[in-house]
């Protein structure tokens, strides 16, 4: 044996997933993934305002402060809570990589910067106010707000090897509930007797992505030439 042969790299999870990045594309398709029932938004709205309503007329003196406040609170979700998502799925030789890049206003996230340093600001003067015994809770508050400072919109991007030396079952739910006959496609292990596989095994070699049913004929025809689907499972009508 050779002995200035070099040791072959241990096949690590990121070895694994940074070899279906590297490996050659042979399908992709991106599309706008739209929330079914818009109108959900619409529910925080009316809650405001018949909060807002009922403090004006028990407490006035003080409704002047908590308006804003319930306004914010539903103006932060109707931007964040619901949106819309621009999803990537890429199949190359070695797997299949999902993205999903939620598409919240840009104001959103400046304006939750600015609030990060606000709040961080006032944990730190709270200490000088209220004494060493508020330094355990506006250390951690501070903290937090500081993370929040860097806030980014950035993609979701999940990276799944395939293998072909293990069974899969395939299933078809309605997910998220989007628009335009979307559905979730989930590949995940099948369980049987035998298949003593750790549980973070089962998840890092499971995946799914957001199809419509003609994009999973070309998605169904590719995918199974790399992996072994034995048994599927279809749930959209529930």
């Amino acid at each position: 044996m050779n002995k200035n042969m070099r040791k072959l790299p241990k096949m690590t999870e990121e070895f694994q997933q940074q070899a279906v990045l590297d490996a050659e594309v042979i399908y992709e398709f991106e599309q706008l993934l739209e929330p079914k029932y818009p109108f959900i938004d619409v529910i925080p709205f009316i809650i405001v305002i018949l909060a807002a309503t009922w403090w004006s007329f028990y407490e006035p003196e003080v409704a002047w402060v908590f308006i804003p406040v319930f306004l914010i609170t539903w103006l932060t979700y109707r931007a964040s809570g619901n949106p819309n998502i621009e999803q990537k799925v890429t199949i190359t030789k070695k797997g299949i990589i999902v993205s999903e890049l939620e598409l919240i206003p840009e104001g959103y996230f400046t304006i939750l910067r600015a609030t990060g340093y606000i709040v961080a600001l006032i944990c730190i003067v709270s200490i000088f106010y209220f004494g060493p015994m508020m330094l355990v809770g506006a250390g951690a508050g501070a903290l937090m707000s500081f993370q929040v400072t860097g806030a980014q919109n950035e993609p979701e991007i999940i990276t799944t090897p395939f293998n072909n030396n293990l069974d899969y079952m395939l299933c078809i739910t309605k997910g998220r509930n989007f628009k335009n006959g979307i559905l979730n496609f989930t590949h995940s292990f099948k369980y049987e007797e035998g298949n003593n596989y750790p549980e973070d095994v089962h998840n890092f070699f499971s995946f799914y992505y957001s199809a419509t049913l003609q994009q999973q004929v070309k998605m169904r025809e590719l995918i199974n030439r790399e992996i072994n689907i034995t048994f599927e499972e279809d749930v959209t009508h529930i």
